[in-house]
């Protein structure tokens, strides 16, 4: 419960907070997606969608290139919690998913085979009955995101597709 309202609490207060700390807040996050309660990882996926779309004027709070080094386990983790059986469609965890997918400028590159894979069996299932919309949405978002990344830095990747 200590840790779902201090996530929480940066949530809300988020435009409060200077843009270092708001960087800062990132890797602290992303060890909240491992835990094992529905709520936690929800709260951290949340607070880091809401964290990624943040503006600073014109520009974004968390600029892409001062979070490099941790992009990459950040969005194995968002996909390591697609995988526990409470969050199998957790649209909280798509839509912090699709936040970085859109954000990545040439960074999904290493990840695009497994990603790809993880999304098709995540379609697969979610053809099979009445899911929730807006996971849906952003499940396909994210993988129009991923075709576009990964071929804009790579066109020859275009025939993979």
């Amino acid at each position: 419960v200590l840790h779902a309202d201090c996530i929480k609490f940066v949530t809300m207060f988020r435009s409060l907070l200077p843009a270092q700390s708001v960087i800062a807040l990132v890797p602290l996050l992303s060890r909240f997606l491992a835990a094992e309660e529905f709520v936690v990882h929800s709260y951290a996926s949340i607070a880091i969608d809401r964290l990624f779309a943040l503006m600073a004027g014109t520009d974004f709070k968390i600029p892409t290139s001062n979070v490099k080094e941790v992009y990459v386990p950040l969005i194995t983790a968002l996909f390591k919690c697609l995988s526990m059986e409470d969050s199998e469609e957790n649209p909280y965890v798509m839509a912090a998913i699709r936040r970085l997918c859109e954000r990545a400028t040439g960074l999904l590159s290493p990840l695009a085979g497994p990603m790809i894979e993880q999304l098709t069996a995540v379609l697969a299932r979610v053809v099979k009955g009445k899911r929730e919309p807006k996971f849906c949405h952003d499940l396909f978002e994210v993988i129009a995101a991923t075709v576009r990344d990964v071929c804009t830095a790579t066109p020859t990747q275009v025939e993979n597709f």
